[in-house]
């Protein structure tokens, strides 16, 4: 009966011991950067292309996986494909970038980019 709980609670000490614990244990990688590199002020009807980088401990990291969203889509848009900005109308409206690649990092590392479209 006791051979019932000593296993078990032996064979558990034994996986964490050897370090079975570390494989769920994400490894954060060090400062992740996200700049946006386009124009802050743009004209009615411009198309311009997204410029955006990721660097993670000064490395630059090739095509990141970004959500993009613009906070007045009456404002600014975005093409089909996602690769350039549409200037619709007049005013400010706010760009969020958003570095999705989860397994640099636990969390979303965001920026919040104001631009300005002028008539």
């Amino acid at each position: 009966m006791r051979l019932r709980i000593i296993v078990p609670a032996l064979c558990g000490f034994a996986l964490l011991a050897c370090g079975f614990a570390d494989l769920f244990n994400s490894q954060q990688v060090g400062n992740v950067v996200v700049t946006y590199a386009g124009p802050t002020t743009v004209n009615v009807s411009d198309r311009v292309p997204l410029a955006v980088t990721v660097t993670i401990d000064g490395t630059v990291i090739d095509n990141p996986r970004l959500h993009v969203s613009s906070s007045d889509p009456s404002i600014l848009a975005f093409s089909a494909n996602g690769d350039t900005l549409v200037a619709l109308s007049k005013g400010f409206d706010t760009l969020t970038f958003k570095f999705v690649e989860s397994i640099y990092t636990d969390s979303f590392p965001t920026l919040r980019q104001p631009v300005r479209v002028s008539p």
